[in-house]
């Protein structure tokens, strides 16, 4: 006659174990989830501060092409006692124009080549500003207006080209 006992045993350890190994089996899986789950949030997360970057790259590169042409406008208005300080101010919104130029490209190599025609367009735009002006002891004025042509063709191309940037 078989003993009961003994087989009661069995199931009931065979029971236990089964349920060890579901448990055991289901833990790890939630592990792995979850492991998956946060790995793709940290790249969504890479990819929204790379778009952030680059977007305030363009943001930069408008604005600071924007300033230099007004300070440039402005100029060309009359003579002014602090001629030479608003020449200098022309040549660092070029210079920052340039480097601005320089950060689009390394996050946006499809903008790089309109960001860096923009900026090299300020260059010659700024370099203009200066042959043409006439300082004196009383300050300064600009005798030759500016030609915003190149700069304004290179503004209107980055910023199409930075417009098409749709990278998600």
């Amino acid at each position: 006659m078989p003993d009961f006992s003994v087989a009661t045993t069995v199931i009931s350890a065979t029971g236990t174990l089964l349920g060890a190994l579901v448990a055991f089996g289901g833990v790890a899986l939630n592990s792995w989830v979850t492991v998956r789950r946060e790995e793709a949030q940290a790249r969504r997360q890479r990819k929204d501060q790379r778009t952030q970057a680059r977007r305030q790259a363009y943001v930069d590169l408008l604005g600071t092409a924007t300033q230099l042409r007004v300070k440039i406008e402005v100029a060309e208005q009359r003579h002014w006692k602090d001629m030479n300080v608003r020449l200098a101010t022309i040549q660092e919104h070029a210079v920052s124009a340039g480097e601005h130029a320089s950060r689009v490209a390394l996050l946006s190599p499809e903008t790089a080549e309109a960001a860096r025609a923009l900026a090299s367009a300020a260059v010659r735009l700024a370099a203009a500003t200066a042959k043409h002006t006439t300082m004196g002891d009383e300050g300064g004025q600009i005798t030759h207006p500016a030609d915003f042509t190149e700069f304004d063709d290179c503004l209107t191309r980055f910023s199409g080209a930075a417009a098409q940037d749709r990278e998600e």
